[in-house]
């Protein structure tokens, strides 16, 4: 099992990924690496969408908190 946490404290990209996989094997055939792809670009999506308007991006994350 991968670790939630890096050692500089961020959240592994690695777990991050394997958890969408476990969420989403009953629906279909999954790939950490296509997960970890589409995971690198959400994440450039979120990360811009905070830079530009940090509270829609709170927003977002409330809605799905």
């Amino acid at each position: 099992m991968t670790e939630k946490f890096n050692d500089d404290g961020s959240i592994s990209q690695n777990w991050l990924a394997e958890e969408i996989a476990k969420r989403e094997e009953e629906k279909i055939e999954v790939n950490i690496a296509q997960i970890k792809d589409v995971l690198n670009d959400t994440l450039d999506i979120l990360s811009g969408l905070r830079a530009e308007d940090s509270d829609k991006f709170d927003e977002l994350l409330k809605k799905h908190g």
